[in-house]
């Protein structure tokens, strides 16, 4: 004989949706920010060799503009002049 689904089954079947959709939802928002975070890491890292080297200091500076203008064309927010110089600090990067 077949069983009929009852409210309480829907409820239930809902219920579970929600919650895988969420956990889901979660993980993705999780590796999202790991990801971001390690990019900005490595764009410092790239930006401080190649401004550290030779002691190209002021070659860094307007490069930094020409690369934040070249990203925020091509990739869109996230890579203003600020936030370069901010990933740019002069902190270890190894």
């Amino acid at each position: 004989m077949k069983k009929t689904a009852t409210r309480s089954d829907s409820k239930v079947l809902l219920a579970d949706l929600r919650g895988l959709i969420q956990s889901a939802r979660q993980r993705v928002a999780t590796v999202a920010n790991a990801t971001t975070t390690m990019l900005c890491w490595h764009v410092g890292c790239r930006l401080l060799k190649d401004n550290l080297e030779d002691s190209r200091a002021a070659y860094g500076k307007r490069i930094l503009v020409t690369v934040s203008r070249e990203l925020t064309a091509e990739y869109g927010r996230g890579f203003s002049y600020a936030e370069i110089a901010r990933r740019n600090t002069g902190e270890t990067h190894e």
